[in-house]
């Protein structure tokens, strides 16, 4: 008798035991299941995400020509004109102005003279790479174009990040300034492309003399004004 009971209760704890391990398995193999289907989703994602990065990146680099390093200017054009000398002068517009941003305007906004200091170091670079990329390499192939257009971007970005803390006012003027360059940058572009390179090196000046004349019309207005930053 007390055998058989206990045979029973061995056969009934062994069909337990085979149920909890048949759960067990059953849990696993679903929580694997989908497991795997989160996987093959977010694989899915992941690409689809990449597709999008790799077009729109694609898109940007042809915007700027950060693929291009061609000039299309022509090697025979006379570069002993009036307009061809003051397009030389101008590649250096941008290290005049970081002069006077290091020098006579150094203390004119105490409380962004640091990153004033960067920047007039930056518009003093930005005019090298324009020397090499705009004059000496102008009707040549060469990777200075490419450089001139990353640091030229850069410069921009950092720039005008400025208006992040300053007044109404001055994001006015540093508004003004970016849309007027970038108006200017597009004609030049423009007169290239329609092979009109007497146009092209009038707006590609002005495009160079731009951006430095709002950065001196913002300085010379908190120079004239005295304006406590403290307060915004």
């Amino acid at each position: 008798m007390w055998l058989r009971n206990f045979l029973r209760k061995k056969d009934f704890l062994r069909k337990k035991d085979f149920l909890r391990k048949k759960d067990f398995l059953r849990k696993k193999d679903f929580l694997r299941k989908n497991l795997n289907q989160k996987k093959i989703k977010m694989s899915k994602l992941t690409f689809i995400l990449k597709i999008y990065i790799i077009y729109y990146m694609e898109k940007i680099i042809n915007f700027f020509y950060l693929n291009d390093n061609k000039s299309s200017f022509p090697k025979n054009f006379n570069k002993k004109n009036i307009i061809y000398k003051l397009y030389i002068l101008s590649a250096f517009f941008y290290s005049f102005w970081g002069v006077l941003i290091l020098t006579k305007f150094k203390d004119t906004i105490p409380n962004l003279k640091n990153i004033l200091f960067i920047q007039g170091i930056l518009l003093i670079i930005q005019s090298i790479f324009s020397y090499f990329a705009d004059v000496k390499s102008n009707g040549k192939k060469s990777n200075w174009h490419i450089y001139d257009r990353l640091i030229s971007i850069f410069n921009t970005i950092f720039i005008f990040s400025n208006i992040l803390w300053l007044p109404y006012i001055d994001i006015s003027i540093y508004i003004i300034t970016l849309i007027g360059g970038l108006i200017l940058l597009k004609k030049s572009r423009q007169s290239r492309h329609n092979l009109k390179y007497n146009d092209y090196l009038i707006y590609h000046i002005l495009w160079h003399l731009w951006f430095p004349l709002g950065i001196l019309l913002w300085l010379l207005y908190n120079y004239f004004n005295n304006i406590n930053y403290k307060n915004f």
